[in-house]
């Protein structure tokens, strides 16, 4: 066991280095607190096509009103769901195990806290595959998490950045596969986005390794063989591989897209990495899929609510892709189902407006 002392001075170092990464700019990513100006734009397309007025209370706080009904939006924040649907969402514990009393496929998982660490460790001794570590309450947008741990040096580190947001820790095995977010209103899905992944086509003579080396997939500023000794590095390629038994050397059918990596962007870090979703996949969901999400909130007794799903494929019901539900969102960001690959039109936050104006009269 670590000397407390040392867990201190760890977190001291994890809180001086991020601190000199946000100094730094290497923190790029925009948090859903700062997209006032795309939100403003996505509830005043929705009033539009609502025919509904718009009206600014002060900046990231607007009132839409219908007639009778009316409704007030804070930035993303609508008024369905009390604080305590709210707050539970954010209590990974609490919502892994009432996923799991309604029979939804969960990650195995373990909580502990810094100095029950070998409590992870011995999770880890009984497991096979990578690993991620994540504060148990109360932080969204990746804050705190670390994937594709293999070592306990690693995990060690993990567990102190998680510690700095918590002092209650999640291990868990990692499910490969592609992260879906499903947004749910009032039991009945609304509208699915995916991060892609990247996939090879197969020829039916060349193995995956090949395939990799034949294709840059977009990233023009990397040489191929540049790209592929990246990717023989890489934990995602690893671990989406071996999901599927599959290696480097194994040989796709003719016509077959192969999953490879859950994200198709090229990236050594493993800590704190966003899940950006970039296409819209509502109509390739199962009914399968589709009915977890809506059980998933109704386990919160959530009106609106974003179900993170991962899966290696959305046409095949969890339990046979080896998938699972990963996380619950309340108040989930908008952001994610705008600006993708395979627009079909339909405005999610119309939808959602509708509901609040229908809602509101009926309320009052």
């Amino acid at each position: 066991m670590q000397a407390d002392w040392i867990y201190r001075l760890m977190q001291l170092k994890c809180r001086v280095a991020k601190k000199w990464n946000e100094i730094g700019g290497g923190d790029n990513y925009v948090y859903v607190w700062d997209r006032v100006p795309l939100y403003k734009r996505i509830w005043q397309d929705a009033a539009s096509e609502l025919s509904a007025t718009f009206i600014e209370l002060e900046e990231g706080i607007w009132e839409i009103r219908c007639g009778k009904d009316s409704t007030r939006l804070y930035n993303h924040m609508v008024q369905l769901d009390d604080p305590v649907v709210l707050s539970l969402a954010a209590h990974k514990p609490f919502c892994y195990s009432a996923f799991l009393g309604s029979g939804l496929p969960i990650p195995e998982h373990l909580v502990f806290r810094l100095h029950e660490f070998d409590k992870a460790e011995h999770f880890m001794e009984k497991k096979t595959g990578f690993f991620v570590v994540k504060p148990a309450i109360g932080t969204s947008a990746a804050m705190g998490v670390t994937t594709h741990i293999k070592s306990v040096s690693e995990c060690r580190n993990a567990a102190v950045l998680a510690s700095l947001y918590n002092d209650r820790i999640i291990i868990e095995r990692l499910i490969p596969g592609e992260s879906y977010r499903i947004l749910v209103l009032n039991d009945k899905v609304i509208h699915a986005s995916r991060r892609s992944g990247l996939r090879v086509r197969g020829d039916g003579k060349s193995p995956i390794g090949q395939l990799l080396r034949d294709q840059n997939d977009g990233y023009r500023n990397l040489k191929k063989t540049a790209y592929f000794r990246f990717l023989n590095k890489d934990k995602d390629l690893k671990a989406t591989l071996e999901a599927q038994g599959l290696t480097c050397e194994a040989v796709p059918d003719a016509g077959r897209d192969t999953l490879v990596k859950s994200n198709a962007h090229p990236s050594t870090k493993t800590d704190e990495v966003r899940t950006v979703y970039t296409e819209n996949v509502t109509d390739l969901l199962c009914d399968d899929i589709r009915s977890k999400a809506v059980q998933a909130a109704r386990c919160l007794n959530a009106q609106f609510a974003g179900v993170d799903i991962i899966t290696l494929t959305p046409a095949m019901p969890i339990e046979k892709s080896g998938g699972v539900i990963s996380e619950i969102n309340t108040t989930p960001g908008l952001q994610h189902h705008y600006n993708l690959r395979g627009d079909s039109g339909i405005s999610p936050a119309t939808i959602v407006l509708k509901h609040l104006l229908d809602t509101s009269y009926k309320k009052n």
